[in-house]
């Protein structure tokens, strides 16, 4: 395995589940659900 391997399969994860958490709460504090 590469390093890109590595952090494809290590590093991307964690970034779309930080982005997905930090998405939603951005979206809570500044929309309210419309």
């Amino acid at each position: 395995m590469t390093v890109f391997d590595v952090l494809l399969w290590v590093a991307f994860p964690y970034v779309a589940a930080a982005s997905f958490i930090v998405g939603h709460i951005l979206r809570y504090r500044y929309d309210k659900f419309g």
